[in-house]
């Protein structure tokens, strides 16, 4: 029986960024569990990365989760109008040709998804490109990277809580065996009174428990590092993440430089796309509502739920890009 994960989302959506160790699949069991915490871990990951970001003022035609997807698939989304159907798409594709002095592409290439629509060859002056970042990398190999670790770290986790149980060994022959395993099954569930032969009372001594030396304390400390290893890849993803689990006894000088951090690499990711944006509304003006900015920034710290007129959870919307 193949080990590959199932499921459409593994296959249509999330497959071409799977590491090919969870593409191929393994019939070894710990394998296959450590691949199936990796992938959950990929997919929390890859939508986390993904809802980053809030655009505000799209035209109905564009899907905002259509451009984040592909900024975080391929890393560039390209922007335009189509004369014919008189709309305006956001549609995936590849640079192509010779770069001009400053190694920016002259024209690219439009791929579709099987829907019919036409691919075609466009240049700088029928569309826009929207980057994920200055060096128009995604981010799949930090998600990759951290998605591994995490699941290695929750693995070793759930290993050591299996062997901190202490499981019995039971030494009997033939004719005693299954007596001894009742007699052992009774003993796990707790029940008051067990009536045994004087041939079970005297093979008693043979039950033992197999000690592998796991003590709590070890599986604290790995639950601490998983907690800080998810805290790194939050802040390589622009998400505030200092150090949750002992956040309290910062002294402010640390709090400020992981803030400092975070701010630096949110910039990274946002600034390509506010540049995208004031490239497309001077070439369409009447797109000045279209904006782009982090979701995060604009969560109620009150931590009120309750949604309001401009958005959901109160959130009001962007107007405009910064300069």
């Amino acid at each position: 029986m193949s080990g590959k994960p199932k499921g459409h989302i593994t296959d249509s959506v999330y497959g071409s960024a799977l590491p090919k160790r969870l593409r191929n699949g393994s019939p070894n069991g710990h394998s296959s569990r450590l691949r199936m915490i990796e992938q959950y871990n990929i997919r929390i990951l890859t939508e986390m990365c993904m809802s980053r970001f809030k655009w505000s003022g799209v035209p109905v035609e564009i899907d905002p989760r259509f451009i984040e997807f592909e900024l975080f698939s391929s890393g560039l989304v390209l922007w335009g109008y189509d004369s014919y159907y008189k709309k305006y798409t956001a549609l995936r594709g590849a640079s192509l040709g010779f770069p001009n002095l400053y190694d920016n592409p002259t024209s690219y290439r439009t791929y579709g998804n099987g829907t019919g629509y036409p691919e075609t060859t466009v240049t700088n002056a029928e569309v826009v490109p929207i980057w994920a970042n200055a060096l128009r990398r995604t981010d799949q190999d930090i998600i990759q990277v951290y998605a591994w670790r995490l699941a290695n770290i929750e693995r070793t986790i759930e290993i050591n809580v299996n062997n901190a149980r202490h499981t019995k060994i039971i030494g009997a022959n033939a004719n005693t065996v299954l007596g001894m395993k009742n007699l052992s099954q009774q003993i796990d569930e707790g029940i008051p009174e067990i009536v045994v032969s004087k041939d079970q009372m005297e093979n008693l001594g043979s039950i033992t428990a197999l000690d592998l030396g796991v003590h709590p304390d070890q599986i604290e400390k790995l639950d601490i590092l998983h907690t800080r290893t998810w805290s790194k890849v939050m802040g390589l993803l622009g998400i505030d993440n200092a150090n949750q689990d002992k956040k309290e006894r910062l002294v402010s000088s640390e709090v400020d430089a992981n803030a400092q951090q975070v701010y630096s690499i949110k910039r990274m990711n946002l600034n390509e796309r506010q540049k995208a944006v004031r490239k497309i509304q001077r070439r369409y003006p009447e797109l000045s509502e279209l904006a782009v900015d982090f979701w995060v920034d604009d969560m109620p710290e009150s931590g009120d739920s309750s949604t309001g007129p401009d958005g959901d959870n109160g959130i009001p919307m962007m107007n405009n890009v910064g300069n």
